[in-house]
């Protein structure tokens, strides 16, 4: 009889550290800088082209390197993003797509907002003087907004359940390897970077066409060798 209880209280002791430990491997949404340097090289793995001015950003629009972000019942844009930032790489329209439809499958009418998307160096540049919380425009935690790939998901429009459940389902495609997620606070939002695999096998490649009507010849990729040479 002592030796059941014995064994008893055995596995309720071992049990507790079990069940802690598989909650510490929950993925973190934590921001840092090792965070922000992991984003640059996914990026640079994906061979994914910073965005220099709006001129390079229309270019990449025609050759379909962005596409526009989804508007629906699901995905709100907020009212205060300029037109010629609302786009994305199509993988990120992919996410939000899906995004949108499980918030709003879960919570009747809940909805997600994308308050930021794509942006260029030069507009970095400019959000840099007035808000000094933003990335900086080159270096190893340069913004990933500038390739198109991330956008931020605003978090002051949620409910507590909403806010609950979106923080997990975050967890769960970052520990997929689909996304990398950072849950900010000074803006209220959840910045997501994307990864092109995402919804296809197969990694998508930038295709820019030879010549555009405007005469200007498409962006030429960074060559590994030569990052260092690019003009951030």
């Amino acid at each position: 009889m002592k030796s059941l209880i014995l064994a008893v209280l055995l596995a309720a002791a071992t049990a507790i550290p079990a069940g802690a430990a598989q909650a510490s491997k929950k993925p973190s949404l934590k921001g840092s800088k090792a965070t922000a340097q992991q984003q640059n090289i996914e990026a640079d793995k994906e061979d994914l082209t910073r965005i220099e001015d709006d001129e390079q950003l229309r270019r990449f629009v025609s050759a379909g390197l962005l596409v526009p972000l989804p508007e629906n019942r699901s995905v709100r844009v907020d009212p205060r993003l300029e037109e010629q930032y609302r786009y994305c790489r199509p993988e990120t329209s992919r996410f939000l797509t899906e995004f949108g439809k499980e918030i709003s499958a879960k919570f009747s009418d809940a909805s997600i907002q994308v308050n930021s998307a794509v942006r260029t160096i030069a507009k970095q540049r400019a959000l840099r003087g007035s808000n000094t919380n933003a990335a900086p425009i080159s270096g190893p935690e340069q913004s990933s907004h500038l390739t198109g790939a991330t956008v931020d998901i605003a978090k002051n429009t949620l409910s507590r359940a909403e806010l609950a459940w979106m923080r997990d389902y975050l967890r769960k495609k970052k520990a997929a390897g689909q996304i990398l997620a950072v849950e900010e606070f000074r803006q209220t939002v959840f910045h997501v970077m994307v990864f092109n695999t995402y919804g296809t096998k197969a990694a998508e490649k930038e295709k820019a066409p030879a010549k555009k009507p405007d005469g200007h010849r498409p962006p030429k990729r960074s060559h590994p060798k030569a990052r260092t040479k690019r003009a951030f």
